[in-house]
């Protein structure tokens, strides 16, 4: 009788034993899917960030390209009355 209690108890302290062995890997596991859906946010709001800084980049570019175009054609209007006026004289 006191072979089947020692038996029954080494069973339990074994099963105890693999629960909590089981128990560490899915935590770990769970660790690293965590950290990598972190990784993964961090990218994504990394790469939020550049888009937008080219956007406005871009549009900035734009600006000053538009500005630019307007001071050229301002400038040629300009050159096109002095011309006028020249010859009128």
């Amino acid at each position: 009788m006191t072979q089947v209690i020692v038996l029954l108890v080494g069973i339990g302290i074994l099963n105890l034993g693999v629960m909590i062995y089981r128990s560490k890997r899915r935590s770990e596991a769970a660790s690293a899917v965590e950290q990598e859906r972190i990784d993964t946010v961090f990218r994504h709001d990394s790469l939020v960030r550049k888009l937008d800084n080219e956007q406005d980049e871009a549009a900035r570019f734009v600006e000053l390209r538009n500005k630019t175009f307007e001071m050229f054609e301002l400038v040629r209007k300009n050159h096109e009355n002095d011309d006028n006026e020249d010859i009128e004289d």
